[in-house]
């Protein structure tokens, strides 16, 4: 336990930086001016670029399980490379004002008044998908070569770069510069400077442990075929691209619901609080793949591990709750005006379940990975996907609900069909 903790904990860190982030943001544009319109089309572009990027959110799974050499991972990089190349292009393209318009008025329903500064943060965002996959390679393959700590590293780099840019911009603003961008642009072009920071680190600070790794290694090495690796990546790759559709569909639900405009607004704040949890549960997948691949006698200490955290979390979520603390997080910490607050709150009691059933999700698919299996993912998260848009598209049209609780409820019920569908995988 003791060893699997000092392993895993920098991968935690990893994606607590990635948790904090989001709220960071969200925050900076509550404390600007138009900070409603500035949070909905924020929340409109990302979740779009989340959903073209989320091909390659998987490369960190794939690295740990199949780099074994300089031949797998030279495989890899070629592989990522090809899906730099098609996912950046797909995203100039949909960033065509023409284009951009018909998907996000026509498809998601998105207010008019949201339409072109969704647009802006959109076009700042086509370096994303390519950033943050190679990003996610190299991190791979230091967490397969068992240097975690140095995952960590890179990511404090991306949070200081990011929030470095928002204390910048919020002193331009407070100088009165004319030039200092406004609140979406501002948040944007700091994430995309914590985006290209934190993917430099992961590149110098790959080279020299994966080279000493291969020299010391016993693991068989071997270059798959590109069908092969088309076989294990694409059912993986699937489980993000259906997941991340989430957000865009939750947008979509919330437009047709009651109050859009402000549920909207709202939504990405409870989605960056639940994240602060969820992030820390998601990084035990990739520590599942690495400890059953290297020794299949660790699963007892994986599964006591994952029950302990999955209780850890959903027990300080709890108590945040029944305390009374998310007022005072989505006011003083978030900058919400009173009524995206009290919308926001709404939404984070309704996902309060959501970070034991992610610890589960984690422990489940990275059980599944390690052993190659990745066709039972893209299916419980396809399941997902189906429940969320049944939830989103009949809720508005059955209920008087407010969006953000056809948002929280839609969440719930999909993720909870999700792991359901993993723990049938996993005992058969």
């Amino acid at each position: 336990m003791g060893t699997l903790f000092v392993f895993w904990v920098p991968l935690a860190l990893m994606w607590l930086i990635m948790g904090i982030e989001q709220p960071a943001l969200n925050a900076v544009m509550a404390r600007l001016p138009e900070a409603t319109r500035n949070l909905a089309a924020f929340e409109i572009a990302f979740a779009l670029a989340l959903v073209i990027e989320s091909p390659i959110l998987q490369m960190l799974s794939a690295a740990t399980a199949l780099i074994n050499g300089p031949r797998s991972y030279r495989r890899l990089t070629r592989f990522m490379g090809g899906w730099a190349i098609l996912l950046s292009s797909v995203h100039f393209l949909i960033s065509r004002p023409g284009v951009f318009a018909f998907v996000t008025g026509r498809l998601l329903a998105a207010p008019p008044e949201l339409i072109e500064p969704a647009r802006s943060v959109f076009v700042w965002l086509v370096p994303f998908a390519a950033l943050v996959g190679f990003r996610r390679l190299w991190q791979g393959a230091l967490i397969r070569a068992g240097h975690t700590g140095r995952v960590g590293w890179t990511m404090v780099v991306r949070l200081v770069l990011t929030l470095g840019g928002l204390a910048l911009g919020m002193a331009l603003r407070a100088a009165g510069v004319p030039w200092a961008p406004e609140g979406h642009l501002l948040a944007v072009m700091s994430l995309m400077a914590g985006v290209a920071g934190g993917a430099a680190a992961a590149l110098v600070a790959h080279r020299g442990p994966i080279r000493a790794w291969y020299a010391t290694s016993n693991a068989t090495d071997e270059e798959w075929s590109l069908p092969r690796l088309l076989a294990f990546y694409l059912p993986l790759s699937l489980t993000s691209i259906m997941f991340l559709a989430s957000r865009p569909l939750l947008a979509f639900g919330m437009n047709r619901s009651v109050l859009p405009v402000l549920s909207l607004a709202a939504w990405p704040s409870v989605q960056g609080y639940l994240f602060l949890y969820s992030s820390i549960a998601l990084s035990y997948q990739e520590a599942v793949v690495a400890k059953t691949a290297e020794n299949e006698a660790s699963l007892p200490v994986l599964r006591r591990f994952v029950l302990i955290l999955g209780a850890v979390l959903s027990g300080i979520y709890i108590l945040v709750v029944i305390g009374g603390g998310l007022p005072l997080w989505f006011t003083s910490v978030a900058g919400l005006a009173p009524d995206l607050a009290t919308l926001a709150v709404t939404g984070a009691t309704i996902v309060l379940v959501l970070p034991a059933v992610m610890t589960a999700r984690s422990y489940l698919s990275g059980i599944l990975v390690a052993h190659h299996i990745t066709r039972p993912l893209a299916i419980a998260v396809a399941l997902n996907v189906t429940v969320l848009f049944a939830l989103v598209y009949l809720l508005p049209q059955m209920t008087d609900l407010v969006g953000v609780r056809v948002a929280g409820f839609s969440f719930v019920v999909a993720n909870v069909v999700q792991v359901s569908a993993l723990a049938v995988a996993r005992r058969r």
